[in-house]
């Protein structure tokens, strides 16, 4: 009878097993790490928003009179934040449609006179080619026809301006609302209430709601290093907290001087060539200053070790 072997037996084949294939293998053998990216270039910068802060501003002078939103709120485009006073501007509409009614009311009782003036003319007119009545009557009843109709006319122009006062006090009483240029989170406000404000005036600011870039300045020596593409971290400026991700879009035409000096220079000693990167999302805020570390990816190195060779 063939003897069939017990769990224990199996057990002590594989463990067999598995020490005669370790020692096929050499001593030497490691597996090769995978390449790591250098850092080719640093520089400092900070945290941005494409075009930067937007400005809420006055359209038209006035006083602030109430605030339609809060700072910290987050809000869409043309939403109103700020109302300026707008008793006067509603005065000087309702003198305008008032003097439009007035307008129109004149020059419908002269135009209901019209028909009678123009009949009346026609026939002093014909009256007079026939010798049955004075060529000067027939002349004065003409002269009161055409001032009638000049009267008209000069009553349409009129009512025309009045349109356009109306539609002028129209618009100024829209500016008087204080509306949001983008869609996006407001800051913190930079006029109160009670306030006296010029047109364009700044009352508030807005942070858009648009992807956040880093803008590094890139000195002289590692200009050359930088290309769109490349990989990058940032990290706050302190060197504290998480490290981001970054990826360089585009870099500046020119040199200029640097806006974030390296410590020890004056803002026109150094002389810098702008990066901009795109940032993921995470713990760095928009105007915070920050360190860049663009990331050189390592070639893969041949592995020379005969030990890593297969046989």
């Amino acid at each position: 009878m063939i003897p069939i072997p017990t769990p224990l037996c199996r057990g002590l084949a594989v463990l067999g097993l598995a020490l005669l294939l370790a020692a096929c293998q050499e001593p030497g053998a490691t597996p090769a790490p995978p390449p790591q990216a250098h850092a080719a270039a640093l520089a400092r910068g900070w945290v941005e928003v494409e075009g930067g802060l937007r400005r809420v501003s006055a359209a038209r002078p006035g006083r602030v009179e109430r605030w339609l939103a809060e700072p910290g709120e987050r809000v869409a485009a043309g939403q109103a934040l700020a109302q300026l006073a707008d008793a006067e501007l509603r005065l000087q509409l309702a003198q305008a449609q008032s003097e439009l009614q007035l307008l129109q009311a004149q020059s419908a009782a002269r135009a209901a006179l019209l028909p009678s003036a123009r009949l009346r003319a026609e026939r002093q007119a014909q009256a007079a080619r026939q010798g049955l009545g004075a060529a000067q009557e027939a002349d004065e009843a003409q002269a009161v026809l055409a001032e009638l109709q000049a009267q008209l006319q000069a009553d349409r122009a009129a009512q025309a301006l009045a349109r356009h006062k109306i539609e002028l006090a129209r618009l100024a009483l829209a500016a008087a609302v204080v509306r949001s240029p983008a869609a996006g989170l407001l800051l913190e406000r930079q006029a109160q209430i009670g306030d006296s404000v010029e047109a364009g005036q700044p009352l508030q600011q807005l942070l858009p709601a648009l992807p956040t870039l880093v803008l590094a300045e890139l000195g002289e020596t590692f200009a050359g290093q930088v290309r769109p593409g490349m990989d990058a971290e940032v990290q706050a400026a302190s060197a504290e907290g998480p490290v981001q991700r970054a990826r360089v879009l585009r870099l500046g035409a020119n040199f200029r001087a640097a806006r974030a000096p390296e410590d020890g220079q004056a803002p026109g000693d150094q002389r810098v060539l702008e990066a901009v990167l795109s940032l993921e999302p995470g713990a760095l805020k928009v105007g915070q200053k920050v360190l860049v570390r663009f990331l050189e990816p390592a070639a893969a190195t041949p592995d020379n070790n005969p030990n890593n060779k297969t046989r």
